[in-house]
């Protein structure tokens, strides 16, 4: 709770200069916020006393969740959305920092899981350990410090794979269309650059808004984070949960009492721009299930990849460097040149994934099938309605060409 009180205090001493900011929004921006009030407030109104069952069954589909576990023994639920017809294609969703598989089921029949669903493709949507859905471990508690000892490390080399091999193997299938958000590519470039098996079990690679390049990154608390020693952070922070579900934070109350810290708190960690300007009430609904927290030394490793503007596992310091890598700082990750299809959707106004970065990594890899860059912020590509058309169905439409081209 004390992180919260900190995070209370920042974003409103904020509230001035964001204010004045949040007056200059543009009026595309604007008509944005309006679309999201009309199209989905319904959904949200219902959403807010329900779970991932009660979404799947407002639009007509059947969820199933399903119990993970790693090679280091965490307990991963991952949700699965029962295919309308057999034998059909899985897509395999992966949510971004600080995120869950709830981001993709947020906007109704226009939401990126049921759409694709309705489509008749068989969907999966991961969670990483850390977060509301992967809580859990064989011997440990999460309120015990070794618990969260893990960072996009761990769940590069435990939780995508051992995520990847469960849908496989409880579909029978030999491989999948991978799509992610944010962090969701973070992982997935960290073990396909070091694993040619995993490489063969994707199919398409579809990015939206990847974070694995920061060099450019301008979000507050990120930036902020980077800014500082890592032991200033550990004692400010603890060394366990950073923003976790388990910290039962009631940010749904704050944006009912304060609406601008509502507004800031989503700001702060995501970029004032895109969703910035969706209306407090829905704003409310949104942090009612984000953030769903990772681990301080996740965050530390995202202000190294800020400070070295590189690609690298994360930094123990020099002494654990050598005993755990060999090598006195830690090795970059290989991700040039994956022979996988790719896809990539990115914003222009994106102030976490900034487009300079994300040019930067698709000029490392081959020529993707679609590179599409769009007017929006970071949560745009979750949040926001207009990305069923801009994002959504273009994404449908490629996987189906990729996959009709196997045949």
């Amino acid at each position: 709770m004390g992180l919260f009180l900190l995070l209370v205090i920042f974003v409103s001493i904020l509230s001035i200069s964001l204010s004045a900011r949040t007056k200059r929004l543009s009026s595309t921006n604007k008509a944005k916020a309006e679309l999201a009030r009309v199209t989905t407030k319904k959904l949200w109104t219902m959403a807010e006393e329900h779970g991932v069952d009660e979404l799947c069954l407002s639009v007509g589909l059947k969820c199933e969740a399903h119990d993970v576990v790693t090679k280091d023994n965490y307990i991963l639920t991952v949700h699965h959305i029962v295919p309308l017809v057999k034998n059909a294609p899985v897509v395999f969703l992966q949510h971004g920092l600080l995120d869950s598989s709830m981001t993709y089921m947020l906007l109704g029949n226009q939401s990126l899981a049921f759409y694709l669903a309705s489509l008749g493709f068989d969907v999966w949507l991961g969670n990483s350990r850390g977060n509301e859905f992967a809580l859990r471990h064989k011997s440990l508690d999460s309120s015990d410090v070794a618990f969260w000892a893990f960072d996009w490390d761990q769940m590069a080399q435990y939780d995508l794979p051992a995520t990847i091999d469960y849908v496989l193997n409880a579909t029978g299938h030999s491989d999948l269309t991978y799509v992610a958000h944010s962090q969701g590519c973070t992982i997935a470039y960290a073990l396909l650059g070091s694993s040619p098996e995993y490489q063969k079990k994707v199919n398409l690679f579809v990015n939206m808004a990847p974070a694995t390049f920061l060099g450019h990154l301008k979000v507050l608390l990120l930036k902020g984070l980077s800014l500082l020693p890592q032991l200033t952070v550990k004692l400010l922070l603890g060394s366990k949960a950073f923003m976790s579900s388990s910290l039962d934070v009631p940010f749904d109350v704050v944006c009912d009492i304060a609406p601008s810290v509502c507004h800031n708190i989503l700001c702060l960690i995501c970029g004032c721009n895109g969703s910035f300007s969706v209306p407090t009430a829905e704003m409310a609904f949104i942090i009612q299930h984000f953030p769903a927290g990772t681990s301080v030394q996740n965050m530390l490793h995202y202000s190294q990849s800020i400070n070295t503007q590189g690609f690298s596992k994360f930094d123990y310091g020099r002494r654990k460097n050598l005993e755990i890598y060999g090598t006195p700082t830690p090795p970059p990750y290989k991700f040039e040149n994956l022979p996988i299809k790719m896809a990539f959707f990115y914003g222009t106004d994106d102030e976490l994934a900034d487009q300079r970065d994300v040019e930067y990594l698709i000029s490392k890899q081959n020529t993707p099938l679609v590179q599409t860059k769009l007017g929006f912020g970071h949560g745009d590509f979750v949040w926001d309605p207009s990305a069923f058309q801009t994002v959504y169905q273009p994404i449908s439409t490629l996987i189906t060409k990729v996959l009709s081209g196997r045949k």
